[in-house]
């Protein structure tokens, strides 16, 4: 029992050594670089020389060597597709177009407030033409059942809202 005492007093007074040195060595004075950014003034000179500094550099980086056999294949489907010419631009087909005559006697006879006023017309029709009376229908219930449950709210009532089902 007393061999087992005096061998944890002894790792105890280790590990309390250990920890003084550590504590040291933390609150000791750092060198250079470890202090944060520091101006040349504050250092030795030539000191960024004897260190190995990991520096990130913002430029392009050279790709990965490629395997050479792949370069080889890569040349030979070009030549064979015969792909290594100048690229040749894709258009693409315009359906409809108008001679360059029409489209400005077009613009000459129709002022910009009658373009306005048939975009508004022709936007008018599309809405109408889409109203749906099941939609419709759903959506009056609906209301009707918000205000009920508005009016049997305790203390929290909201006054009806001004709308197209108003009755």
């Amino acid at each position: 029992m007393r061999r087992q005492c005096e061998d944890f007093e002894a790792l105890q007074e280790q590990l309390d050594l250990e920890t003084v040195r550590m504590e040291e060595r933390m609150l000791d004075d750092k060198p250079w670089y470890m202090k944060g950014e520091i101006v040349a003034q504050d250092r030795a000179e030539n000191t960024v020389l004897e260190e190995h500094l990991d520096v990130q550099r913002h430029g392009k980086f050279k790709p990965p060597p490629a395997n050479e056999s792949v370069i080889l294949e890569f040349i030979k489907k070009s030549i064979k597709e015969q792909s290594f010419s100048s690229p040749s631009l894709k258009r693409k087909e315009q359906l409809h177009q108008k001679p360059q005559s029409a489209i400005i006697q077009d613009i000459t006879q129709k002022s910009l407030v009658e373009d306005y006023e048939n975009l508004f017309a022709r936007s008018n029709v599309l809405e109408k033409e889409q109203e749906d009376p099941t939609k419709n229908a759903i959506q009056r219930e609906i209301s009707d059942l918000f205000e009920k449950l508005d009016a049997l709210s305790h203390l929290h009532f909201v006054p009806y809202k001004v709308g197209l089902f108003a009755f």
